[in-house]
């Protein structure tokens, strides 16, 4: 039997100062097969930091590519299209979820692969530091969380958390809805709605959740919250979205 591999995305978009502490970080992952930096128009040296990192460290495992498109699930895609991995995981490239949950996170996942099983960070209920979180992205979280309850049936406190860990099936071309796929800026959404309609068991980890140590957010977030909003109601006017009943 074939060894099914996993791959480590790693969206990078001006995150010059992160790229130590990431790279420290990744190197302690045993059980990844694969690791793609992408980065995305940054406007410091983000790019160049990593090249000289992956030159340093010459692990056969890491590679950077730029990104096509623009938005953090435009530069997702961009790494799928590349690798052959069995299994997904979105490592964000802000250091604000420590080491230790995302390795149980990815640790957890693995333990369950041989079922349906999609995991998800959630930032919400564990120690979260003062700043890590603005009012406006708990306020937004409340609102898309109770939107995917009545849409998918999924009670998941933390949606737009966007680390996440799963199987190559949800973004394959086959199972993919084109428009939804370029109307989610983040993924997150997108995601959960193919992960609830094939009938994943859905684990939603809590993690601690840190304040940026560098750099700012890259989330637009009224560009994104209405995005999001259109695609949820994209999702509510079709039913055939709607998390599948299992017998």
């Amino acid at each position: 039997m074939s060894t099914l591999m996993l791959c480590i995305i790693v969206p990078c978009r001006n995150e010059e100062g992160n790229i130590p502490q990431l790279f420290y970080d990744l190197e302690r992952v045993k059980n990844a097969d694969e690791i793609i930096f992408v980065e995305g128009s940054s406007r410091d040296k983000t790019f160049e930091e990593i090249e000289l990192y992956l030159e340093d460290k010459k692990n056969p495992k890491m590679r950077l590519l730029k990104q096509v498109g623009i938005g953090k699930f435009s530069a997702v895609q961009t790494a799928f299209r590349s690798s052959e991995a069995d299994y997904f995981a979105i490592w964000d490239g802000d250091n604000t979820i420590p080491f230790i949950d995302q390795k149980f996170m990815i640790d957890t996942f693995l333990e369950n692969s041989h079922s349906k099983v999609f995991v998800t960070a959630n930032r919400l209920t564990m120690h979260r530091e003062s700043n890590a979180f603005r009012f406006i992205n708990l306020l937004g979280n409340f609102v898309f969380s109770l939107l995917v309850l009545l849409v998918f049936q999924l009670r998941i406190p933390d949606v737009l958390s966007g680390t996440k860990i799963f199987h190559r099936e949800l973004l394959e071309d086959i199972y993919s809805c084109k428009y939804a796929m370029g109307a989610d800026p983040f993924g997150d959404l997108y995601l959960l709605s193919r992960a609830s309609k094939a009938g994943y068991k859905i684990i939603s980890i809590p993690c601690k959740y840190k304040e940026r140590a560098f750099g700012v957010s890259n989330i637009g977030r009224w560009s994104g919250g209405l995005a999001m909003l259109k695609l949820m109601l994209h999702f509510a006017l079709h039913s055939c979205w709607r998390k599948r009943l299992i017998s």
